[in-house]
């Protein structure tokens, strides 16, 4: 019998047992993500069109995935992508613990991660591994069932150049950010658990989001800054997706991951529309400029202009009532805010395409070499 649509319990906002206090702790405003079974939502088209690539389209977990996968993928699905990695390949990993203070990263093989991770428990974590790392045939052995893919309007990042991104980790958490691409995402748990915290994108002044590129000011994986404006009014989501679950997540939607135990997942990037197709590839190259090619999201004259415009506009939103007259300008300063931000992005674009294109031979390999 098919699972009946339920949502995950509400989630705590304690601080993780055996980690300091941090800003991901303090949210108050966070409603659990729906559950529904993948034969519910294929059984009544309608439905799955609204839920995944209708508009006004909320996040959504599809339990039951697993059950379409060939054997032996399903049986011992992180076994079978170990077994088919490309072992000897040299990944950058990430070496900072939850809670603790950032650590630069290093290099190991996919074969040294996957015994340091899953073997070892070690705190570690890689950002979308490729076919570069892996057959294409292990990734794909991962993905929704075509009946699902069949009835969505899938249009893959950058002309069909990706298929599929699998993230590994343990003891570890991302940036909250949102994909720059502008990409809905099928993310589906392989093995182990994972916590998300999930926002929409009118959530991005409270959430101190930087200028031009697609990152918060803040890092969420550490204690709060004091006089931190707006971070206790954001509204979001907060789930933790099991192994054989798929997560659908929206256009634009903020996610901030943590690796609460060894886990991997592998995520499918679709669209909806021509439009956010067209907007979301250009907006990818110039990011990929700007802070691949050229690493300019790391110079210090960004950095404090970034920090500097969040936390103006956190202000300007969520400071304390002044009467109508601050009412009008504190709007006046966000459009002005805005205005300068957009220019500066129109300005800067077609450099940073220079820079992408000259250093990636015209893009068609960035993601077999990004780790």
């Amino acid at each position: 019998m098919a699972e009946p649509a339920r949502a995950d319990p509400p989630p705590a906002t304690a601080p993780t047992p055996g980690h300091p206090p941090r800003l991901a702790d303090d949210f108050a405003n966070l409603r659990p993500v729906e559950r529904v079974a993948l034969a519910d939502l294929l059984a009544d088209p309608a439905r799955l069109k609204a839920r995944i690539a209708g508009r006004g389209r909320t996040p959504l977990i599809v339990t039951g995935v697993a059950d379409t996968w060939a054997e032996p993928v399903r049986a011992d699905p992180l076994g079978c992508l170990r077994a088919r990695a490309h072992g000897d390949s040299v990944i950058s990993v990430h070496r900072t613990p939850r809670g603790g203070p950032r650590r630069p990263g290093g290099q190991m093989t996919v074969a040294e991660f996957f015994a340091a991770v899953f073997d070892r428990g070690e705190s570690a974590r890689v950002f979308g591994l490729t076919t570069g790392h892996f057959p294409a045939e292990a990734v794909g052995a991962y993905r929704p069932p075509d009946a699902l893919i069949g009835a969505l309007p899938i249009r893959d990042r950058y002309f069909g150049i990706e298929t599929g991104m699998l993230f590994l980790g343990n003891d570890a958490a991302t940036d909250m950010h949102y994909d720059r691409e502008w990409n809905d995402l099928l993310h589906i748990a392989v093995a182990g658990r994972r916590r998300l915290t999930l926002f929409a994108p009118d959530q991005s002044t409270a959430l101190h989001k930087l200028p031009l590129i697609s990152d918060s000011a803040l890092d969420f994986d550490r204690p709060t800054p004091p006089d931190t404006l707006g971070i206790d009014q954001a509204i979001g989501y907060r789930c933790e997706l099991e192994a054989g679950e798929m997560l659908v997540l929206p256009c634009r939607y903020w996610h901030f991951i943590e690796y609460i135990e060894p886990s991997a997942a592998v995520s499918y990037s679709f669209y909806t529309s021509r439009i956010t197709w067209l907007f979301g590839t250009l907006n990818g190259l110039f990011y990929n400029g700007f802070s691949v090619a050229r690493r300019f999201n790391e110079a210090g004259w960004f950095r404090r202009w970034g920090r500097w415009h969040a936390r103006t506009r956190a202000k300007l939103r969520y400071g304390p009532p002044r009467g109508p007259a601050v009412a009008m300008l504190r709007a006046g300063g966000l459009a002005l805010t805005w205005l300068a931000e957009r220019t500066v992005y129109c300005l800067l674009w077609y450099p940073m395409l220079f820079f992408f294109l000259a250093r990636y031979r015209g893009g068609a390999n960035i993601y077999a070499s990004k780790t």
